[in-house]
């Protein structure tokens, strides 16, 4: 087993392998891999006397980030500032079916960075995400954006061209306060609290 650190994630990859053996042949079973990533499309190049190269990709580990807060609390803006190579499963926008359906086909088809942004203000409702993304190989995030109620009203009020009217979100922030749960570390692999 040879190993070498390959510096970039989610990029193309030329590597030369020294061998003390004899050099794999074309068509021969060759496996590389990572600590921290995967590696897929494993293409031979060339043969010399005494090392091999191959190219492949290296690609990002599969995370899913729950994002966690009352409405107005700044979630669908923290997702596009910070978390823009993520794909976006949220239920303002994809429906209260729709969103789930989304979320499913994104695991089915190994969607690599997931955020799901929604409320999600107790541990079943985080539950249902995070035991799915497990379950599929995910590594797990929560972030809790632990904004004040009067902030988070303040903003629900100032909003413009939100899907949904202001007293509709001022009843959303009332049944977070009443069903909240803190998250705790042994729901994740990481727990972020912001605010």
């Amino acid at each position: 087993m040879k190993e070498f650190n390959v510096p970039v994630k989610d990029q193309i990859c030329t590597v030369e392998i020294p061998f003390t053996t004899p050099i794999p042949l074309v068509g021969e079973n060759i496996v590389i891999e990572g600590k921290d990533y995967e590696v897929a499309d494993i293409q031979f190049l060339s043969a010399g006397t005494d090392s091999a190269t191959y190219q492949f990709t290296v690609l990002r580990p599969k995370s899913i980030i729950i994002m966690m807060g009352p409405p107005g609390s700044g979630k669908t803006t923290y997702c596009a500032t910070n978390l823009p190579t993520y794909q976006r499963v949220s239920q303002d926008e994809q429906g209260k079916k729709g969103y789930l359906k989304v979320f499913e086909r994104m695991l089915a088809n190994g969607v690599r960075e997931i955020v799901v942004d929604r409320m999600n203000q107790n541990k079943q409702q985080r539950a249902k995400f995070l035991n799915a993304a497990k379950l599929n190989g995910y590594s797990t995030t929560i972030i809790f954006l632990h904004t004040p109620t009067e902030v988070c009203r303040e903003r629900i009020e100032a909003r413009k061209n939100h899907k949904f009217e202001a007293r509709d979100c001022q009843i959303a922030l009332g049944v977070f306060n009443t069903s909240f749960e803190s998250p705790t570390k042994d729901e994740a692999d990481q727990l972020i609290f912001k605010g």
